[in-house]
């Protein structure tokens, strides 16, 4: 239930939340004993009440209850109530609702005297809230505005049936209160004394405006409650004046009396109902109550004795005399004896010699001139008692019906002296109250006896000038009244003159209507108003009037003429007047400055309520009096305004009102007028003037050096506020979009400097129109040009004037104002907020956050909201900030003090102060946040400022301060901005170095209460009084930061707990937490913020209807906590647990959010607003959903989940509830659509550029600080687009000059924009929940598997390759049926794509453990549907230099290489060769092609590292297009290659990335290398490679002179060279090219021989074995591509010649690297043979090779794609090898390159063939002999060797042998077959060395090594044979070597007996019987 002061602030709060008519009738019924009763509703204390409190509560209690009843003599269960709720609101309550400091308390103390106190204050501020409900709902019955006001009417209308009755008790009340008795025990303490006599002062002020309320409410009171009345306040109460306890008042109380006594005279009036005498006179319940009348009389009387002149008994004693002189008749009248009794009492003299007479005459006549009732009324109108506006405007009514009975009683008022302070009074009372106003001219104007006030003062004017100005400008309170004083003042017909004898003359002899001479104008050339000279104003010659006056002489012409005429002579006067000796000045009409300051002040309520109309009129009537005036009116009244300022700033003592009025009169204009306001204000010397060059000039200006002094000496600010008001309105002008001329063209631009140079010279000119084409188009283009001339001086103007004003302020005026000297303390608040307001309309409009913004073509303010934020964030000092800062800091108690005392205004002016200094802090703090700017001043300010607050002694942190403003409930806007800047507090601080400061540390003591209050408003929901939504909200988010950036302050959010709770020492401890079940303890506390959090989403449903934005804040928090679940695991755990948790979110999928959406011409969700936001937040909080289960699925891989994750993952992935023949697959939780509707926004912006003012829809674009967390970009009509700061740019051109059609047009613009923004809120709802999707889809296909946490839940979910695949069909649908081009579209397609990416790996993983036919074909279609989804026919590629503009082809590029890896890995080769695969490579290859010219065509430094990962993949999509020939033919792919220039383009950015043109150089070259070599594959792909010159270019690039001279190394600080790879890749590309059909061509042999000329150092180095014989793994591959490009130019010398004829191709360059070769082959043989020698050799240089240095691992892991580093360590069928392993496999097939080429130069094959070949004349190339050693060229020793130990390797790969235990058993070729010990483990990992590198390559490959070796032994030898001596013994030993060789290769082959292994038999059966017939030929001879 609500306490009686939330039913007060709920009543009197018309900003406060929103409450249902239930829900406020249940609490406002609660209470209604409370307020029917008032202060009597507290009792005595009694016997039975303590009874009760000693039998419930407990001993220490009840004795404390019973002690504080005895003592406030209240009854004891009240009291124990209010001691529960003193506990609740202030001990427990946070700091800033304390009224004490309770911080040492740990637990209550009944004998702490503090606690007496407390208890005290909380019930006398219950008696204090209770009538202040009263008073709230007596005020609220007669608001028809009100949100309740029928609730409250029934309900007071119920409680006040019986109105006597009720008006009694008041009275009683009153009573008590005016006694003040105090408790006798409370009397003796002073303290407590004097609060209690002050707090009777306080009910009595209350009581008296119940009272009032009841009467002006309710009824009238009758007679006898009226005689009550002023019994109670003329007796002793004398008025308020006397109180019993007045010693004991203190200042403030003090300050109450008068309020109290002007009320008592106001009940004292209303008691007399006044009001019914108008309407009918002589009516009055007082003609039925004689007795009334006498009791009356005395009190009055009595009173009176005592009264002087201004005392309060005036008004009333003369309200009396009316009151008895109307009904007096009617007394006459009754014949009865108490009535004659009566009469004859009124008729009798007074005892009283201030009231000689009881006469109701006379008491009027005492009243009115001795009492100077008129001038109290004055006073109080003027008084504090106007605070309360609602009261105020019964008291002004009361005030005028006693005005007007005195002039119905009176008859004319030109009889009643002293009228100026009448007419004062009126005009007070009828001052900015339009509907007394409205009834004065309705009632009063048509009544002859109360419009003579006017009358009267009509017929002194302009003699006295100011009375009846003053009367006529209070009249104008609105457009209706304006109209009528303008009429009325146009057509005066009287006028009244001072007589001058040289002016006028007197007829004697003739006499008006009363008797008074008439005296006629003679005429005088100066007119009326002296010193008039342009607007004088004088009557025509002969005019007649009466003489009205004799001393002075006065006279009344009659003439017609018009007041306002009158008026601007009279300012013409002040301008141009002079002080010259003028007979009888005293007798004219001056122009004083406190006229003219009258004057303006007339003008300026006229223009303030002047609709168009009456501003044309009134513009126009002025131009009549001045003919110079007739086309530039407006121009020539604001500069007479500007005049009047400047003359009257130089004048010696400035009039201050005068300044005002100038100052309220500009800024009145601005709209109507501008160019001419902002025209004269930069002319004018107002202000100090800003130049860009030199910043603020020290120059003279009026504020600084006139007016400042002044108001600083008398404390009072009239003129500084009204120069605040002005700049302020210049402001909004200057956001105001006006008509500007149409921009120009392009072509008129080029035009423009050319025609202003020309315009100065006539043969220029006409040269000019020459060319342009004649004298009309140069005259139209000359219109043009000087119209935006003009537009740009203007607004160069308006950025200066601006500037200088807002530059003047923040650094004059701002950091000053709270220095200065103060009559009222009010007016230092008005300032501040005045101030604060003009920062914050600078600061909010957004068009002015960027330069060159649409406010206006050429005009520029961005550089004043510039000024600003760098001052107070960069550039300013602590001296600037110190008054904002001191603004926040006055804290909650600065206006609840106001509030108390009733001080509604100045308490209203604080919270707005303090609200606009917020929401500037807020403003200051986004810029800071999105603008990216370093640590600020500004957050250093707010986070180290130490303040004072309150009547508490310590000092507290700033930061505590903002965070009591939570709690502040009297005015909503303080909670939610003081959360909000909390908030970006939180968000900077975030950004600090090391670490970011501890808010918890700078809440301290009052941490826990505030994370206790937070909670206690999330508690809160729409059934109990509190937080409103967007409260909720803020706090929501502010948890969230903080949860994210402040762990201590955020565990205590989380736990309620002052401790923090334990964390995990790792993420492993995490992941090893969540893969058991929680604890019991899963309880959460109710201080935990998760407990308003879970009990809000058990009802998210009704939430997410009622308070749409709370839903989504509340799911953000709860994914910032598992974002940051490693550090609150311990509170993660017990919500984990909570079934309600998970059964909420599970609710959240089940639940149809998708609404169809129509064009906005329809009916359609998205024109109801609410709709819209519940369909968006409900999108918001299923994406935190699905972020909290992909956290959830991730912390625990998949096992032990909710039963909720495992129905989601099935809904999406096999969705069993789909219908018949629809997909399984359901696509972001509900299969909805993207709901963008891209054809609004063009039309939108269509339409704005067609309206005449200037509107960019880009620049009303809202700004954001955060996606999740400014609560500022919330979803709905405002959401995209900031179109209320459209409309409000509009308003003012719309009220002033806008047609009714174009106002229309705007008003379609909004809306279509408000349609807009709800669709671009639906889209982004949708975007950021299929995000959200994607994540989880991400994660849960990662684990495969979801398990749900118990036994009796849903079984397993396992993900099969098939359930992946449907999901990426239906998703490329959704891409295909896509086809915008617009920014979120493409976005859209982005994360579709990404996550295509992802599932296609997935897929890849999942199908490879369970291949199917169906797999290679679903891989091509995969392809083929990820090319369609690029859609380049629509999103097109390029532009030069990039792949693509559009982000989502580069994820569909990624996912088609995957696709392509998966064909050539999986597909078989009827698959790879199918007409629709083939068909699909053939769609893809242009586009890939394409894509690929685009990427590097332009490619530079400066866009290769962004373009990098396209480009890549774009090379691998190459690769495997171009290098799988089943799949794609190569002329083919050749020709479309040319379509698109790739070759060439290929080798250009090659030649670039040699060059250094890129900063990844090296390493590009390598891939573009390797594109190229697949290319080079084919025949005529090398073939084209070589059109393209590209052994040219290998042989001359910018690699070229360090390769010359041999310095390009395999290896650079320990690391492989890149350079050296790329030199090992030319070598490649040149071998193949030279294989190619073109190879053996002269020009080709050139060019590849020319290669080994430049390169020979190099090519020395790496073959040179016997200077250094190291084996690295680099340099072997270098050595293994020379082999093979030297292999491939002697295949080619062998077939075309050797250049003995000229068309012959010379090969000589070969020659010398025979003897490398020979030199290799010993090497290695030697190595091979000697395996500990070999591994010393091998040396291991990078960190990778080293690691690989410890044997080889197996084959576990098969990697096709391998990155370049890796792949010397992996066989051909991507198997792991060792660093010694890799390195002997190379050396082995350098070996058979070595043996094939040196068997190709020696010819042996035609040796083995033929014995009468040329070749036998040849001599043996290999040394003859058996000797074998290092360092030593081959030998046919070698040979033999080299064949037994290839031999022997081949032996240990057959079958028979591949179950051997000791793979090391043969280990040379000298082994004994005798049994041997095992060989040590380590020369046993020696020897597997080699043999693993054997293993790895193809049995065949050994073969034919051994063939070959022994080919060429076999033909050396029987050369050395033929050459040498038949006897030779080394021949003979040679030659039995033959037969054991060969003897031992047929017995290994022998083992070879398995069907896989026949070809190899074959193969060697065949080569073995070519040896025997060889044998057998060379035996024969």
């Amino acid at each position: 239930a609500w306490t009686r002061k939330a039913l007060w602030q709920a009543i009197e709060q018309p900003d406060g939340p929103r409450y249902t008519d239930g829900l406020f009738a249940l609490n406002l019924l609660a209470h209604r004993d409370a307020l029917h009763k008032g202060i009597a509703w507290y009792r005595l204390p009694s016997a039975e009440s303590r009874t009760k409190v000693t039998k419930d509560a407990e001993a220490p209690k009840a004795k404390f209850v019973l002690r504080m009843s005895s003592l406030m003599r209240l009854d004891e269960v009240q009291c124990q109530s209010i001691l529960e709720t003193c506990i609740k609101n202030d001990i427990e309550a946070p700091a800033a609702l304390r009224r004490l400091d309770w911080s040492q308390m740990t637990e209550i103390n009944y004998d702490d005297e503090h606690l007496d106190t407390a208890v005290q204050q909380q019930y006398l501020d219950e008696r204090e809230e209770t009538l202040l409900a009263l008073a709230a709902v007596l005020r609220a019955a007669e608001d028809d505005d009100h949100d309740q006001a029928l609730l409250i009417q029934q309900f007071v209308q119920k409680m006040c049936q019986d109105t006597e009755q009720f008006g009694t008790q008041l009275c009683d009340q009153l009573r008590t209160a005016i006694a003040g008795s105090i408790p006798p025990d409370v009397a003796k303490h002073d303290t407590w004394a004097s609060t209690w006599a002050q707090q009777y002062v306080k009910e009595q002020k209350i009581l008296l405006q119940i009272i009032f309320l009841f009467q002006h409410t309710i009824a009238p009171s009758p007679s006898s409650l009226a005689k009550t009345l002023m019994e109670i306040l003329l007796g002793d109460f004398n008025l308020g004046r006397a109180q019993k306890n007045e010693h004991l008042l203190g200042k403030e109380a003090q300050g109450m009396l008068r309020v109290i006594t002007d009320t008592c005279v106001m009940l004292a009036i209303q008691a007399m109902d006044l009001r019914r005498l108008l309407r009918s006179p002589g009516a009055s319940p007082f003609v039925e109550a004689p007795e009334a009348i006498h009791s009356i009389y005395q009190r009055i009387e009595t009173r009176a004795a005592t009264g002087g002149k201004g005392d309060p008994i005036g008004p009333i004693l003369l309200a009396w005399g009316l009151v008895v002189q109307s009904i007096y008749p009617a007394l006459e009248a009754r014949d009865t004896d108490d009535y004659e009794s009566l009469c004859r009492f009124i008729t009798e003299d007074a005892a009283n010699p201030q009231l000689s007479s009881r006469i109701p005459q006379m008491l009027v006549q005492n009243a009115y001139l001795k009492a100077k009732a008129m001038t109290y009324l004055v006073g109080a109108l003027q008084g504090p008692m106007m605070a309360n506006e609602h009261d105020a405007l019964g008291y002004r009514g009361l005030v005028k019906d006693l005005i007007g009975v005195l002039l119905e009683v009176i008859g004319d008022a030109n009889l009643l002296p002293e009228r100026e302070t009448l007419i004062r009074c009126m005009s007070l009372l009828l001052a900015n109250e339009e509907q007394l106003s409205l009834d004065w001219f309705e009632d009063d104007y048509i009544s002859t006896e109360r419009r003579s006030l006017l009358d009267s003062a009509q017929r002194l004017f302009p003699i006295y000038f100011v009375p009846f100005i003053q009367f006529l400008r209070s009249l104008i309170n609105s457009s209706d009244t304006g109209s009528r004083v303008f009429q009325h003042f146009a057509s005066l017909s009287t006028l009244a003159d001072y007589i001058r004898p040289d002016e006028y003359a007197e007829n004697p002899f003739q006499q008006g209507r009363n008797g008074q001479n008439i005296v006629s104008w003679t005429g005088s050339a100066r007119g009326i108003v002296h010193g008039a000279r342009d607007l004088f104003i004088k009557p025509p010659e002969g005019t007649c009037g009466q003489k009205i006056n004799n001393e002075p002489p006065v006279v009344l012409l009659e003439f017609p003429y018009s007041g306002w005429h009158l008026m601007l002579s009279v300012v013409d006067a002040f301008l141009h007047g002079t002080d010259a000796a003028i007979p009888h000045l005293d007798r004219r009409v001056v122009a004083t400055p406190e006229i003219v300051a009258e004057i303006l002040d007339m003008f300026n309520a006229l223009l303030q309520h002047a609709d168009d109309q009456l501003l044309e009129g009134f513009m126009s009537h002025l131009s009549v009096f001045a003919a110079s005036w007739k086309d530039t009116a407006s121009e020539r009244f604001v500069g007479m305004i500007c005049e009047i300022l400047n003359k009257a700033c130089t004048l010696p003592r400035p009039p201050i009102k005068l300044v005002t009025c100038c100052m309220k009169c500009l800024a009145t204009l601005l709209p109507h007028f501008p160019d001419a306001v902002w025209k004269n204000l930069r002319v004018d010397g107002l202000f100090p003037r800003f130049s860009p060059s030199e910043g603020l000039l020290s120059t003279n200006s009026y504020m600084q050096e006139v007016i400042l002094p002044a108001e600083n000496a008398a404390g009072r600010y009239p003129t500084t506020i009204a120069f605040l008001d002005l700049v302020l309105a210049l402001i909004k002008d200057a956001q105001t979009l006006r008509p500007q001329a149409a921009p120009l063209t392009p072509e008129e631009q080029a035009l423009e400097a050319e025609f202003w140079e020309a315009r100065s010279n006539s043969r220029r000119m006409a040269m000019f129109e020459e060319r342009i084409g004649g004298t009309a188009k140069r005259k139209d283009l000359q219109q043009k040009l000087l119209a935006h001339a003009r537009i740009k001086d203007a607004s160069v103007l308006r950025c200066e004037v601006l500037q200088s004003a807002v530059m003047y302020i923040h650094s004059q005026v701002f950091p000053r104002h709270s220095t200065w000297r103060y009559a009222h303390m009010q007016h230092k608040y008005q300032l501040g907020l005045k101030i604060l307001r003009m920062f914050n309309q600078i600061m909010s409009d957004s068009t002015w956050s960027q330069p060159s913004g649409p406010i206006a073509r050429n005009l520029d303010f961005s550089v004043v909201q510039e000024y600003l934020a760098r001052n107070y964030l960069v550039d300013g000092s602590l001296y600037q900030l110190t008054p904002l800062i001191d603004i926040v800091a006055l804290g909650n108690e600065c206006p609840m003090r106001f509030h108390r005392s009733s001080h509604t205004r100045s308490a209203k002016m604080v919270e707005e102060c303090i609200e606009n200094a917020l929401s500037f802090i807020k403003h200051l703090l986004k810029r800071r946040k999105t603008s990216e700017l370093r640590i600020s001043l500004l957050e250093h300010a707010l986070l180290d400022r130490t303040v004072h607050h309150g009547s508490q002694d310590d000092a507290v942190e700033l930061v505590q301060v903002l965070g009591r403003y939570i709690q502040y409930e009297a005015y909503p806007p303080l909670p939610v901005l003081a959360t909000q800047v909390l908030t970006l507090l939180c968000a900077v601080a975030a950004d600090w170095e090391p670490r970011p400061p501890s808010f918890a540390g700078y809440l301290g003591l009052d941490t826990h209460n505030f994370v206790s209050s937070i909670v206690k408003l999330l508690r809160k929901d729409r059934n109990s009084s509190g937080a409103p939504e967007d409260l909720q909200t803020s706090l929501y988010n502010f948890a969230t930061i903080v949860i994210a950036t402040q762990p201590g302050l955020g565990a205590m959010l989380l736990t309620g707990e002052a401790g923090r709770p334990t964390l995990p020492s790792s993420v492993l401890e995490l992941l090893a937490s969540t893969a058991v079940p929680p604890s019991d303890k899963i309880k959460i506390s109710s201080l935990s913020v998760l407990a308003p959090t879970l009990a809000l989403l058990t009802d998210w449903k009704n939430t997410l209807v009622t308070k749409p934005t709370v839903l989504p804040a509340a799911m953000r928090l709860l994914d910032a906590l598992w974002q940051n679940a490693p550090q609150y695991m311990v509170i993660l755990d017990k919500l984990r647990a909570r079934p309600e948790f998970w059964d909420a979110l599970d609710s959240l999928f089940k639940y149809d959010l998708e609404t169809e959406s129509l064009d906005h011409a329809g009916n359609s969700m998205v024109d109801d607003e609410n709709e819209v936001q519940r369909y968006c937040y409900g999108k918001i909080a299923r994406t935190y959903a699905l972020r909290i289960l992909a956290f959830e699925v991730y912390f625990t891989r998949g096992g032990n989940l909710s039963p909720v994750v495992v129905r989601l993952v099935k809904r999406i992935f096999d969705d069993s509830s789909a219908a018949a023949g629809s997909s399984t697959v359901t696509l972001f939780t509900d299969k909805s659509k993207l709901p963008y509707k891209d054809e609004w926004l063009l039309e939108a912006t269509t339409m704005a550029g067609t309206l005449d003012v200037p509107v960019s829809l880009a620049a009303y674009r809202t700004q954001a600080w955060s996606d999740d967390l400014d609560v500022d970009a919330q979803y709905g009509e405002n959401y995209a687009y900031d179109v209320r700061l459209l409309l409000d740019k509009l308003d003012g051109h719309v009220r002033t000059r806008a047609t009714a059609e174009t106002t229309e047009t705007y008003g379609d613009l909004a809306q279509l924009v408000f349609v807009l923004n709800r669709n671009r809120s639906m889209t982004d709802a949708h975007l950021a929940m299929a995000r959200a999707w994607k994540k989880f889809v991400q994660v849960v296909s990662t684990t495969s598997v979801v398990k749900p946490t118990t036994s009796n839940a849903q079984p397993d979910f396992k993900l099969s390759a098939n359930h992946i695949y449907n999901v990426m069909l239906a998703l490329t649908d959704v891409l295909m049926d896509e086809s915008r081009v617009d920014p979120i579209v493409i976005a859209y397609r982005w994360e579709i794509s990404n996550l295509l990416l992802s599932l296609v790996a997935v897929w890849r993983d999942l199908a490879k453990d369970n291949l199917t036919p169906n797999t290679a074909r679903n891989a091509a279609d995969l392809v083929r549907r990820f090319q369609r989804c690029m859609a380049t026919h629509h999103y097109e590629l390029g532009p030069s230099g990039f792949f693509s503009q559009y982000p989502f082809h580069q994820e569909l590029l990624a996912g088609i290489l995957v696709g392509l890896r998966i064909l050539k890995t999986q597909a078989s080769e009827q698959t790879l060769r199918d007409p629709e695969t083939r068909q699909i490579m053939q769609e893809l290859l242009p586009v890939v092609c394409k894509g690929l010219s685009f990427a590097i065509k332009g490619l530079g430094k400066e866009n290769i590292h962004a373009s990098r990962r396209e480009i890549d993949a774009l090379l691998s999509c190459l690769t495997e297009l171009v290098g799988s020939t089943q799949m794609m033919d190569s002329a083919t792919a050749i020709a479309i290659m040319d379509r698109y220039d790739v070759l060439n383009l290929l080798v250009v950015v090659f030649q670039k990335a040699l060059s250094g043109a890129f900063a990844e150089g090296p390493t590009f070259a390598l891939d573009v290398l390797s594109v190229m070599l697949t290319i080079a594959e084919t025949p005529l792909g090398a073939e084209r490679l070589a059109v393209q010159n590209v052994l040219v270019y290998i042989s001359n690039n910018s690699l070229s002179p360090s390769l010359s001279d041999g310095m390009v190394k395999p290896y650079v600080d320990q690391h492989r060279n890149p350079l050296h790879r790329v030199w090992c890749g030319m070598l490649s590309l040149a071998t193949r090219i030279v294989q190619s059909p073109l190879g053996g061509t002269k020009g080709l042999v050139e060019e590849a021989t020319g290669i080994i000329r430049v390169y020979e150092t190099q090519i020395a180095n790496c073959l040179d074995v016997t200077t250094n014989g190291d084996a690295t793994l680099g340099r072997l591959e270098e050595m293994s591509r020379i082999v093979e490009l030297f292999y491939a130019l002697g295949s080619w010398n062998d077939r075309v010649g050797n250049g003995q004829r000229p068309d012959e191709p010379d090969f000589s360059i070969l020659g010398p690297f025979g003897d490398y070769a020979l030199q290799a082959v010993a090497h290695f043989a030697y190595l091979f043979d000697n395996p500990n020698e070999m591994h010393q050799r091998i040396v291991p240089v990078t960190p990778g090779e080293r690691s690989r240095t410890a044997g080889d691992p197996p084959p576990e892991q098969q990697l096709p794609h391998l990155p370049v580093e890796q792949q010397a360590f992996h066989d051909e069928k991507g198997s792991k090898m060792g660093t010694y392993a890799a390195a002997a496999r190379s050396m082995l097939l350098i070996t058979r390159n070595l043996i094939a080429y040196l068997r190709m130069g020696t010819r042996a094959d035609a040796l083995l063939t033929t014995t009468q070949s040329e070749d036998w004349t040849h001599h043996p190339v290999f040394q003859p002999t058996m000797a074998v050693g290092a360092g030593q060229s081959a030998t046919l020793g070698t040979l033999f060797g080299l064949v037994r130990r290839i031999t022997s390797l081949l032996d240990r790969r057959s079958p028979a042998s591949s179950s051997s235990p000791n793979p090391g058993s043969a280990t040379s070729n000298n082994q004994s077959s005798t049994a041997s010990p095992p060989p040590h483990p380590v020369e046993q990992e020696v020897e597997r060395t080699l043999t693993d590198a054997a293993s790895s390559l193809p049995a065949m490959d050994l073969l034919l090594l051994a063939e070959a070796t022994h080919v060429l032994a076999v033909t050396q030898l029987a050369l050395y044979k033929r050459h040498a001596d038949p006897n030779d013994e080394i021949a003979k030993e040679m030659v039995g070597e033959l037969e054991p060789t060969q003897r031992q290769l047929r017995s290994v082959l022998d083992e070879w007996t398995g069907d896989k292994d026949k070809e190899l038999v074959e193969v060697g059966s065949r080569f073995l019987s070519c040896l025997d017939e060889f044998r057998g030929r060379l035996a024969s001879e």
